[in-house]
């Protein structure tokens, strides 16, 4: 009778500690990577990275640079801080913004485009 308690318990224990480990500190990495735009308006391509080992990320982009004249003169790297919330990766810039991983085809969904993880 005693082992039979000592295996129940010791299965819940094990079941326990597996849920926990399992916790939702990798909700965020199915969004790491470099994502190329394939419709929409948005930037060409996006790189989203961790930002230590939290649930902080940074999603940066390329923005071309322009004189007075209206004649391209560079580009800056931009970067935005990122959380993940109920699985929606929130953006925060100038207005704040949601981004989600279409299920049926993996691409990246932002609002207004559209973009696929670079190979």
């Amino acid at each position: 009778m005693r082992e039979i308690r000592f295996a129940k318990a010791t299965v819940v224990v094990v079941v326990a500690l597996a849920q926990f480990g399992c916790g939702k500190g990798n909700d965020g990495d199915q969004y790491i990577g470099k994502w190329a735009r394939v419709s929409g308006q948005d930037y060409k391509d996006i790189v989203i990275s961790r930002n230590g080992s939290g649930n902080d990320f940074y999603v940066s982009h390329r923005e071309d640079q322009y004189n007075d004249d209206g004649n391209k003169v560079g580009t800056v790297m931009r970067q935005q801080p990122a959380t993940i919330v109920d699985g929606k990766m929130i953006v925060s810039s100038s207005i704040q913004y949601a981004m989600t991983i279409d299920k049926s085809n993996g691409h990246l969904v932002t609002p207004g485009s559209e973009f696929e993880r670079e190979k």
